[in-house]
């Protein structure tokens, strides 16, 4: 993670690059970077909220396609992998036990949840 004066200060391909792992949306990120400088970390997820406002089905499953399923373990070493391994082991030290219950789970509700995970 980098400081927010480091961000507003990155060109415009460096802060692209550094947003395309956290949504595989490019237009999103595009905003963002043109956006830039923010004032502070609330107003630039103010934007980033703005910007998601009107994603549609196709949207959504672009951003989701590039993470993992719920349950599964990020695989590879791009920097979408890197960061969905850091989002995870911060929840899996939370749930400790309950992890495992959860990830038996996953299995029986895909049907279900077919398309949204």
């Amino acid at each position: 993670m980098i400081a927010l004066s480091q961000f507003n200060s990155l060109s415009k391909d460096e802060a692209a690059g550094l947003l395309a792992p956290c949504v595989a949306i490019p237009a999103w990120g595009e905003i963002l970077v043109s956006l830039r400088p923010f004032a502070s970390r609330h107003a630039l997820l103010q934007v980033a909220r703005k910007a998601m406002a009107n994603w549609g089905e196709d949207e959504l499953n672009a951003a989701l396609s590039a993470h993992p399923r719920i349950g599964e373990k990020p695989t590879g070493s791009q920097a979408h992998a890197a960061l969905s391994r850091q989002e995870q082991s911060s929840v899996t030290a939370r749930m400790s036990g309950s992890r495992r219950p959860c990830g038996r789970a996953m299995p029986a509700t895909k049907p279900a949840l077919a398309g949204c995970f």
